[in-house]
């Protein structure tokens, strides 16, 4: 049973503190979803194609695949979204 939705991140300093119009993550009961993540690393898109970029991310645990093309807004040739279970 969801308890609760919570947003985060909705400002932060790569949007000058403006608050944008989506969350980076949310929270509904024991579950988590992301959406829209880049490879980057302190605010920088990792260099490289799409192998060095998605190895980042999935060298230890690949995910089930689920395929859709996308504009990007910056030139990071992966973009990702997720849903995690996390009990409290």
């Amino acid at each position: 049973m969801v308890t609760g939705i919570t947003r985060f991140d909705m400002a932060d300093d790569a949007a000058g503190g403006t608050r944008r119009p989506f969350s980076r993550a949310v929270r509904a009961g024991d579950f988590v979803f992301v959406s829209g993540q880049v490879p980057a690393v302190d605010g920088e898109i990792i260099v490289g194609g799409i192998v060095e970029k998605a190895e980042r991310h999935f060298r230890d645990h690949p995910p089930a695949r689920s395929t859709v093309q996308s504009a990007l807004m910056v030139d990071a040739k992966v973009g990702l979204d997720v849903i995690g279970y996390k009990p409290e």
